[in-house]
């Protein structure tokens, strides 16, 4: 059964014959009997009684006001805010400040629809060349967390707290969370310049000034190198479960001996060492030319062809040992940097260093690794010997010609 109310309503006839809705309880200690002409008369009566009832019995107060039961949910809510950001304004001062210096947003639009859009127009820079594979998929990435959390949401909703947390939601480092910040903040210029939002909410998240602890670049020594190559010559690639192999003895020679002995960056999804053709490759002058489309940096660079990967070159022609030899090669690449504990850019790095250590010239080495002078000096200078490096240029094929030639 439900609770007895105090304050109750009957109906009846009193001594004159009229019927009449008596309102009658108890109030403070005190009988209430009040005669109403009409039910809804004596119902406004009863309800009134009771908010008098409850004023007297709890520690709110209540009483009758004009909005529905959402705008007092979100009054509460803003009470709520300023109570815990220990903010002494009321909650008229703070609409009053609000309608002052809110901007509303030209348009309308969900975060998911503003990202899908967003990453559309990178999608088009990425196809003119203006960022690379990697930053397009950094891109996708960091923008594909940001719509599984605010996603169904109006773009202009999105306060600064919320992405400040979100930057730096997880245990991560002050760097990634100012490369996070840095994806957000080229999103949101994006949107206010669309009109999707009338302030920028990230110009006000904190970027942390980082110590770049970078030190001098990882190589290997001429010995490494030697065996790696030595290796190389009969590797066949992987073997299938019929006995037969990807490929033919030293199937990835020039691969590697591009990337260790001229330098060429070695994604081979989408870098330099896989869009280069064997026209770049001028034996008879002894350059490589590595195109705007090619470089990482969308500069023209021209390297000179060391006498050692001209002797590998010759030995495993383009024509008959391409770069990228077969479908799938990325698992034998993987399979063998992890079995000679190559990290990304090691032979690089090596290529960079060996250069410096021969000619002992930071000016040539920047200029055909496509590097500044700065971060030369700063990182391959002095790493090795002329001794070292010597060896290492002297690194050649040590089977005979290929019989085909």
């Amino acid at each position: 059964m439900g609770k007895k109310k105090k304050i109750k309503i009957t109906r009846f006839r009193n001594p004159s014959g009229n019927l009449v809705f008596k309102v009658s309880g108890s109030l403070d200690g005190k009988q209430i009997r009040r005669n109403f002409k009409s039910r809804p008369e004596a119902v406004a009566e009863r309800d009134k009684l009771e908010i008098e009832l409850l004023n007297g019995t709890t520690r709110g107060r209540h009483m009758w006001v004009k909005i529905t039961p959402e705008q007092y949910d979100d009054a509460w809510t803003a009470l709520s805010l300023l109570k815990n950001a220990d903010r002494k304004n009321s909650l008229t001062q703070s609409v009053e400040f609000f309608l002052q210096h809110h901007i509303e947003p030209e348009k309308d639009i969900l975060l998911s629809d503003a990202v899908d859009r967003y990453v559309a127009v990178r999608i088009e820079d990425f196809d003119s060349g203006a960022i690379s594979v990697r930053q397009l998929k950094s891109i996708r990435s960091e923008l594909k967390r940001l719509s599984h959390d605010f996603g169904e949401r109006q773009v202009s909703e999105i306060q600064s707290i919320e992405l400040e947390n979100f930057v730096s939601k997880g245990k991560v480092s002050l760097k990634t969370r100012n490369n996070r910040r840095g994806y957000l903040q080229t999103f949101f210029i994006h949107c206010r310049e669309k009109g999707y939002v009338a302030i920028n909410p990230v110009e006000k998240i904190k970027r942390y000034k980082v110590k770049h602890l970078r030190g001098s670049a990882t190589t290997v020594t001429a010995k490494q190198a030697a065996e790696l190559m030595e290796f190389l010559e009969t590797y066949q690639g992987r073997k299938f479960k019929n006995g037969k192999y990807a490929g033919e003895p030293g199937c990835l020679v020039p691969f590697f001996a591009l990337c260790l002995f001229a330098g060429i960056r070695p994604d081979w999804k989408n870098g330099e060492i896989s869009k280069i053709r064997p026209k770049d490759i001028k034996m008879s002058t002894n350059t490589i030319h590595v195109e705007p489309e090619v470089s990482k940096t969308n500069e023209k660079r021209s390297l000179t062809i060391q006498p050692n990967l001209k002797a590998w070159l010759k030995r495993y022609p383009l024509k008959d040992f391409p770069i990228i030899p077969f479908p799938n090669v990325e698992r034998s690449l993987i399979k063998l940097r992890k079995q000679f504990k190559l990290p990304h850019d090691v032979l690089r790095h090596t290529y960079i260093s060996m250069l410096v250590g021969k000619s002992r010239s930071v000016g040539d080495a920047a200029l055909q690794a496509g590097n500044s002078e700065d971060i030369v000096r700063k990182h391959y200078l002095n790493l090795k010997s002329e001794t070292e490096a010597s060896k290492f240029w002297k690194i050649s094929p040590r089977k005979p010609l290929h019989p085909k030639l």
